[in-house]
């Protein structure tokens, strides 16, 4: 009587074992293929960015020029002035 429940048990933890190892293996697929498509979907991005700068330069282009340290101390100063003197 105790081999066949020892039998039996010993299946079913053959049998879950194996679901087990199945659901790990499909676990690491579909993380490898969700990384992947985050990886191709950062390669989309990055190079429609550089297809952005080098086609549309003029509309990037800020209308006052490049911002540089000075100016923007220039502004603050300016900003400051404004906020003590009122």
């Amino acid at each position: 009587m105790g081999f066949i429940f020892s039998k039996s048990m010993s299946e079913n933890m053959k049998n879950q074992q194996e679901f087990m190892l199945m659901n790990t293996r499909l676990q690491v697929n579909l993380q490898i293929i969700i990384l992947l498509n985050i990886e191709s979907n950062a390669l989309l991005i990055s190079s429609e960015a550089e297809n952005i700068l080098e086609t549309e330069k003029s509309k990037l282009q800020l209308p006052r020029g490049m911002i540089t340290f000075e100016s923007l101390e220039k502004t603050r100063r300016e900003q400051s002035k404004f906020f003590i003197d009122k």
